[in-house]
C-alpha cells in the first residue's frame, strides 16, 4: 500500500535500491542486520550444490526511511566458503 507499482518496479529493475527509487523511496538506511551461521539442510545442500551440513551464513536485516520507518526486510543464504563479509564504519 505504501509504494504502489513496486511489484513491477522491482520486475522491471536490475536491483532493490533501483525499484525504491522508482517508487519514490528516495533515501534509506540499513537499521540492522543479525548474522548467524547454521549447518545446510538437505534441501539447502541440494539446491546450492554443497554437502549436507555444510556451513551456512544466514542474514536477517532490515533498511528504515530517515524518519525510522520501515522500508525492506530481507532474509538472506551464503554458502560460508564462498563468501567474505566486510564491515566498514560500524559504530
Amino acid at each position: 500500500e505504501r509504494w504502489p507499482g513496486l511489484a513491477n518496479a522491482l520486475g522491471a529493475e536490475a536491483g532493490v535500491t533501483a525499484a525504491l527509487a522508482r517508487v519514490g523511496v528516495e533515501d534509506f538506511v540499513r537499521a540492522s542486520t543479525r548474522i548467524t551461521a547454521r549447518a545446510a539442510t538437505a534441501l539447502q545442500a541440494l539446491h546450492l550444490d554443497i554437502r549436507e551440513g555444510a556451513p551456512l551464513i544466514y542474514t536477517t536485516a532490515l533498511n528504515t526511511d530517515p524518519s525510522g520507518r520501515p522500508v525492506e526486510f530481507g532474509r538472506t543464504w551464503f554458502v560460508g566458503d564462498r563468501l567474505t563479509l566486510t564491515m566498514d564504519g560500524l559504530q
